[in-house]
């Protein structure tokens, strides 16, 4: 298990997002949409969605190390697939205290934190 991924956004989860969430009939043309005005809509939606609010997630696999993240990153901005990249590392949840939390099970809770 690697302690090491990248967070995140990238066209490719915000395509998918906007596929997710546009709909297939025009209430306004009154009819079903052709594949092609489909993936223009999807694809104006997805552009919209890169730009502007689209929340940083996971972007990448777990890594073993931080530079294998950085060239991880290096590789997808340069083609521009990519921004907001940042690495982040499992760590251990801990409450306002400090204390560590347990899962139901008794086991450690672990989450993603900036490195």
């Amino acid at each position: 298990m690697g302690g090491f991924c990248v967070f995140g956004v990238s066209k490719t989860a915000c395509k998918d997002r906007a596929r997710r969430n546009t709909k297939t009939y025009s209430p306004t043309l009154k009819r079903e949409l052709t594949i092609r005005e489909f993936e223009n809509l999807v694809s104006e939606k997805a552009d919209a969605l890169f730009a502007g609010d689209a929340k940083p997630k996971q972007i990448s696999p777990e890594f073993d190390a931080p530079q294998f993240c950085r060239e991880w990153i290096e590789v997808a901005l340069r083609d521009g697939s990519i921004r907001s990249a940042s690495v982040m590392a499992r760590k251990q949840k801990v409450d306002g205290n400090g204390k560590p939390v347990h899962g139901r099970a008794g086991r450690p809770l672990f989450v993603w934190a900036p490195y």
